[in-house]
């Protein structure tokens, strides 16, 4: 689940073990159970630790954390021309037989959407009024 960074100190997840996916809903982390041997499902959370990990019923060797742009201590912000979600990962530290044996990480994470909105109007036959729709496209 870890490789050595090309500095021969860092250490960091192998390719697919730790994922966001950014969506109109939110934002879905994933992440593999070997790459946080030792910690405790509960203490896998975001920002709101009410937001905690669930196992992953499409693959259970993975975690998984969702987040609507409003819930779980997301925000939503405009920045550089751009819609941003964030929110932090927070992993707890490991214990083995009782015994920490690691650190707690906090991993920050942000989806950025295009703020560009397509306007549509429609009118009703009968009515003349119109109705206003407006669809934000995703970036993933």
């Amino acid at each position: 689940c870890w490789t050595l960074g090309d500095d021969g100190k860092t250490c960091q997840f192998e390719s697919g073990k730790a994922t966001v996916t950014c969506s109109s809903a939110g934002a879905e982390i994933k992440i593999a159970k070997c790459a946080v041997p030792g910690v405790d499902q509960s203490a896998i959370n975001l920002i709101d630790t009410k937001c905690a990990a669930v196992e992953d019923s499409e693959n259970t060797d993975f975690w998984k954390i969702s987040t609507g742009f409003s819930d779980c201590g997301s925000t939503f912000a405009f920045a550089d021309e751009k819609l941003t979600l964030s929110n932090t990962l927070m992993i707890g530290k490991p214990t083995v037989g009782g015994r920490v044996v690691g650190r707690q990480y906090n991993i920050d994470f942000a989806c950025n959407y295009n703020n560009v909105a397509s306007l549509t109007l429609v009118l009703l036959r009968e009515r003349a009024s119109s109705l206003l729709m407006v669809s934000l496209p995703r970036q993933v």
